[in-house]
């Protein structure tokens, strides 16, 4: 929006967010005009299967995982959980009840297998947060960024969701004076212009 609709001529922009600066910036990739966000990146670890994330998602995960980090804020905050499918299909096919995972205590769950145009596809579930399942979701990428790069001993990455509108992301994992960081690239649209009147 700053870009395309007010004129922003800078190269890059900063961003003040919980997570500290966010920096964004353009990025031509053939015909393609990218945008890169610069994240930190979020460990996860192994957790145990939990029978009400698995009874909510339907088919049993291979493996399950979480956030080491809650997300949120305050006694709104909650760590992330990580289901692993074996194939992309189980991702692609799930079909969650929403009313059992909102009943989770979690920022919201992940499903993710690994890819075949893609090194990885994935899903993010909140209904906690009001959000049945989020199209494409950064902060989802900041936890499974680093999960498939160690699994697929790469740092560059590209990434499905394969939500019903879907969304293609492109995943670097770094280490920066910051930390480590994952640089997610992707296309951007204008999805809606309004005006709103104050009183």
């Amino acid at each position: 929006m700053l870009w395309n609709h007010e004129d922003e001529v800078v190269e890059r922009l900063t961003f003040e967010s919980l997570s500290g600066p966010l920096t964004v910036w353009h990025e031509k990739q053939n015909e393609d005009d990218l945008i890169v966000m610069d994240f930190p990146a979020r460990a996860i670890e192994p957790w145990e299967l939990d029978d009400a994330i698995v009874a909510a998602l339907g088919p049993c995960p291979a493996e399950m995982n979480r956030t080491k980090e809650r997300i949120g804020v305050g006694d709104d905050a909650h760590p992330a959980y990580v289901a692993v499918y074996e194939n992309k299909r189980d991702v692609h096919e799930l079909a969650p009840d929403m009313k059992k995972l909102g009943a989770i205590e979690a920022h919201g769950v992940i499903a993710t297998a690994p890819g075949t145009s893609h090194d990885f596809v994935s899903r993010f579930f909140a209904p906690r947060a009001g959000v049945d399942e989020d199209p494409v979701t950064g902060s989802a990428h900041c936890a499974l960024a680093p999960y498939w790069a160690a699994r697929l001993g790469k740092n560059r990455l590209t990434a499905h969701q394969v939500s019903a509108r879907g969304g293609a992301l492109r995943c670097d994992v770094t280490t920066t004076s910051q930390g480590d960081r994952v640089l997610l690239a992707g296309k951007a649209v204008t999805n809606s212009v309004g005006e709103i009147v104050a009183r």
